[in-house]
């Protein structure tokens, strides 16, 4: 909600200019106010590659919690602390949303690679195999394992 800046009789005496209106000039001083606190501050508003930024913190944060309400203040928290102008609030929860979907696709996905094969039929060989041309689509298979530890191996 806006703050009130002017009286009733001056909302009046503006009003004699036929472009503006209440709700025109509250919109207005609302805007240039934001951008006077932002410049006083040295705040920006989050650009593409900031937001994009923000969508990887999300998604390491939602793998880690579901909460979509703690998602919400860590973002706005990431946000105070790279001093960025928070975007609206239903764009914000759309990017908390599309994290927590994406954290969900790769806990099934690392899941699906964990489970070993459940025994020695067809179908059972033919996931394995899936599971190794998935890899082979990350290039999972050009990875050296030399800077493993030995205990790994154990």
């Amino acid at each position: 909600m806006a703050t009130r800046v002017f009286a009733d009789d001056e909302l009046e005496r503006l009003r004699g200019f036929p472009e503006i209106n209440k709700e025109e000039l509250i919109r207005q001083t609302r805007t240039g106010h934001l951008q006077e606190v932002t410049r006083y501050l040295t705040w920006k508003p989050a650009k593409e590659l900031q937001l994009k930024e923000l969508d990887e913190f999300l998604l390491a944060r939602a793998m880690e919690h579901d909460s979509p309400s703690l998602l919400f203040r860590l973002a706005c928290e990431y946000l105070a602390a790279s001093r960025m102008v928070r975007p609206g609030v239903i764009s914000l929860l759309e990017r908390v949303a599309a994290a927590r979907a994406e954290a969900g696709r790769e806990t099934y996905q690392r899941a699906w690679l964990a489970m070993g094969a459940t025994g020695d039929s067809a179908n059972a060989v033919k996931g394995e195999l899936e599971k190794l041309a998935f890899l082979r689509g990350l290039d999972g298979h050009a990875l050296g394992v030399d800077p493993l530890h030995p205990e790994v191996w154990r």
